[in-house]
């Protein structure tokens, strides 16, 4: 987090809003700090590779980037703990993204099309299938092998 743009430069939309609570703000800013060093560590070393691979296949996936972003919870950060996620709330999510970004474009499409499926689900208000389905993707993250929706 201490590098340029600062946080408060950056996320000042997400300071301004009229009674945000500060635990929501605390909870931001780790889940970006969290995606600052995914991009760093894991992102960038992979990007021009992946933009090789990619254009010589455009069905080419990178598993090794999707078992990697499993890894590190990318893809139960935002789904609700009742249901074996972290919790991490929804509006975060476009920070995270945003940071990946940085880093990435393509890889954090890969990484965050994910919450597209999750964003249906909850829309849904099925909570029965999405009980299934988001404790199917938190069970992927213990084994190690990805469920992505």
């Amino acid at each position: 987090m201490n590098r340029e743009p600062r946080f408060e430069d950056s996320y000042l939309s997400l300071q301004a809003m009229p009674g945000l609570p500060k635990g929501m703000l605390k909870e931001t800013k780790a889940a970006i700090a969290l995606a600052r060093k995914f991009s760093y560590e894991v992102i960038r070393p992979l990007t021009l590779e992946a933009d090789r691979q990619t254009h010589a296949d455009p069905e080419y996936l990178p598993w090794d980037l999707v078992k990697k972003a499993n890894e590190w919870g990318f893809y139960t950060m935002f789904i609700p703990r009742i249901f074996g996620g972290q919790g991490y709330n929804f509006p975060a999510s476009s920070y995270v993204v945003e940071e990946l970004s940085s880093a990435c474009v393509g890889i954090a499409n890969v990484a965050f099309v994910h919450y597209l499926g999750v964003a249906g689900i909850l829309a849904s208000w099925n909570v029965t299938l999405a009980n299934r389905i988001f404790r199917e993707v938190a069970l992927g993250q213990k084994t190690g092998k990805p469920c992505i929706i």
